[in-house]
């Protein structure tokens, strides 16, 4: 149904987070809602290296979008069993949303996908206690053994499509689109782009996600309105952008400088 994980790329043209990715990976799917949010929510949890979103849980075959037959929306989890655990983004599942809503459509359900029966004993332990927690009955379904289909690619991502300028910026080290999905920095940026990691983490990240820098420095300030001015290499003019302030942490491209200022 999806094409194979990627396996860390050796390029020397992509972001060193990139490089030093784990290939030894655990994954894990879960469907709380529209995957947007989702998608950049768990590429900001430490130990996650790869999110993609995609359909799930029906019997449709090969589902699209327009097509969705009754598939859910959901998103995919590669992450570092040494770092975090299953456990750990069961807890972001639960938190992100309410579990004992009932969705209006079939593609927004809450459900959890167990690939393994350690992440199916888990899960039923999990549902079992957020139930006790909770007034009124859970909706949230445990599918076990389902397909996942990857979505479009104008899907994946999407809380950094929104920023065309920043999109480009981190999508140019990368040959196709399916590499920038399934890039490390790429989740790491929309999980900042989205507002789930906090500026303070950028003191340690930025060094695990420069690539070649023109510039000598990245200026951040934590403010709620931040300018970005973007060069590539030393053509002029500079493209300004306004955001986030967590959106700086895009710098993962090479022969870029940035720098950014409050207004």
């Amino acid at each position: 149904p999806s094409p194979p994980e990627p396996s860390a790329s050796p390029s020397t043209d992509r972001p060193p987070l990139d490089r030093a990715a784990p290939t030894d990976l655990a994954r894990a799917d879960f469907a709380l809602g529209c995957f947007w949010g989702p998608d950049a929510r768990f590429g900001a949890v430490d130990g996650v290296v790869r999110t993609c979103v995609g359909y799930a849980g029906g019997t449709t075959d090969a589902p699209t979008y327009d097509a969705l037959g009754d598939h859910i929306e959901t998103v995919r989890v590669a992450y570092d069993p040494d770092q975090c655990a299953y456990e750990t983004l069961l807890d972001h599942f639960w938190a992100a949303h309410d579990p004992t809503r009932a969705p209006f459509k079939r593609q927004y359900q809450s459900a959890l996908f167990p690939r393994t029966p350690e992440q199916r004993e888990q899960a039923r332990a999990s549902r079992a206690a957020q139930a006790e927690r909770h007034d009124d009955p859970l909706t949230t379904e445990i599918l076990e053994d389902a397909p996942f289909y990857r979505a479009e690619a104008y899907h994946q991502k999407h809380k950094l499509r929104r920023h065309p300028t920043l999109l480009e910026a981190v999508r140019a080290p990368y040959p196709d689109e399916t590499a920038f999905i399934d890039a490390p920095a790429a989740a790491l940026v929309n999980g900042y782009v989205g507002g789930h990691r906090p500026p303070e983490r950028l003191d340690e990240d930025l060094p695990r996600h420069v690539g070649r820098i023109a510039g000598s420095s990245v200026v951040v300030h934590c403010s709620p309105v931040t300018w970005l001015t973007v060069s590539a290499g030393s053509m002029p003019p500079p493209r300004q952008y306004q955001g986030p302030a967590s959106i700086v942490a895009w710098v993962s491209a090479t022969s870029l400088c940035a720098t950014s200022w409050t207004s």
